[in-house]
């Protein structure tokens, strides 16, 4: 039933398909992974981050209903992977960290749609410096346009929308509920906010930061 070069581990209530990998090092890796539940709904993984899954298989309501189904889902799973090597390759930036295309395409759309909002984002995540996206841009690469391209050709998922930006407050403390509202723990009063949206296929969810 697995997938050619991937084993299978069976738990109570999901199995698990994966592929052994050694890496440059000589040290064993997982990869790819292919997680089916009890009601035979379907997770993807490479290096333990999430995959959308592809348009042929949302379809089908994302069911794995044959063994069939099982090969494609990891000939996807490889496919995904070498689609996320094709921008790293054309940098070709010697001394940057290697980043994986997807958070390059994340960040580049984030840097030039808020940069305030994309310094605060980089303070909690190991985001590309801003002059490495600097160094992208001048290579004559327009974040927007190369979104555009890479929705065009079905390389990104347009499932999830995750949308951010900043706010500034005039700064002000109020006492409500027994709490004061306006400033942190030290008594610094704030002078922004950052509200984000995250839309689905099922709903949208707003909050702030």
């Amino acid at each position: 039933m697995c997938p050619p070069g991937f084993s299978c581990k069976k738990y109570v209530d999901h199995m698990i398909f994966f592929k052994l990998e050694v890496d440059e090092k000589s040290v064993p890796c997982i990869n790819e992974t292919i997680r089916v539940d009890d009601s035979l709904h379907v997770q993807l993984f490479y290096k333990s981050l999430p995959l959308p899954h592809p348009k042929w298989f949302r379809s089908a309501g994302c069911i794995l209903s044959s063994k069939s189904m099982l090969l494609n889902l990891s000939v996807y799973i490889k496919n995904e992977n070498e689609n996320s090597c094709t921008l790293l390759e054309v940098l070709k930036f010697k001394k940057c960290p290697v980043y994986p295309a997807r958070v390059i395409r994340y960040a580049l759309l984030l840097r030039y749609t808020s940069l305030q909002a994309y310094k605060l984002v980089k303070d909690e995540f190991p985001l590309p410096s801003l002059s490495l996206l600097e160094k992208i841009t001048k290579g004559g690469i327009d974040p927007v346009k190369a979104a555009q391209l890479l929705l065009s050709k079905k390389l990104i998922s347009k499932d999830i929308v995750l949308m951010i930006d900043e706010m500034y407050l005039q700064k002000s403390v109020d006492y409500f509920g027994g709490e004061m509202i306006g400033c942190n723990e030290e008594g610094s009063m704030y002078k922004g906010i950052v509200g984000f949206m995250i839309v689905g296929q099922l709903a949208s969810k707003y909050g702030v930061l």
